[in-house]
């Protein structure tokens, strides 16, 4: 949303509406909540033509703000109907996403018996309120990385 909405917006669907509701086409895209009330979902990046990051992933799921036009007042957000909470965001990056990959038996939360893969960061990112979330929760510093239990990385 927040890398190619704003595209999305002004150029591939502009003018068009959703036939049954008169609502602007671009709404249609990335309907994270209403899938997220209904579904078990993940949140993912076209890597290749998208930057990469959970933190990353999280901030424009319960924003979506689109990025194009980030130094416009107000911001541009697309269909705030759909933002998530940062809680429904953070799972959506760990055990959600491991149980797509049939991974969650020994993956996506931390409990006994699984493995202890999980960074520590400076701010915690299911308390940080919205309005502050857009562009600041991906920089939100690592300060530990942990791999099966073995800290591998301590910033400084």
């Amino acid at each position: 949303m927040g890398y190619w909405g704003d595209v999305f917006e002004k150029v591939i669907f502009e003018g068009q509406h959703l036939p049954a509701h008169n609502a602007p086409k671009v709404f249609s895209l990335d309907r994270c909540k209403s899938a997220a009330e209904k579904l078990r979902i993940s949140l993912h990046s076209d890597h290749t033509v998208t930057p990469l990051g959970p933190l990353r992933m999280m901030e424009q799921a319960i924003t979506r703000v689109m990025e194009a036009s980030e130094n416009a007042w107000p911001l541009n957000v697309l269909n705030t109907e759909e933002q998530l909470t940062n809680e429904q965001a953070l799972k959506a990056v760990t055990y959600d996403a491991a149980w797509q990959c049939y991974a969650d038996s020994w993956a996506g939360s931390l409990e006994a018996g699984k493995f202890a893969d999980f960074v520590i960061l400076e701010k915690d990112p299911v308390t940080m309120p919205r309005k502050d979330c857009s562009m600041n929760m991906r920089n939100i510093k690592v300060l530990e990385t942990w791999l099966g239990g073995v800290k591998v990385y301590a910033g400084n």
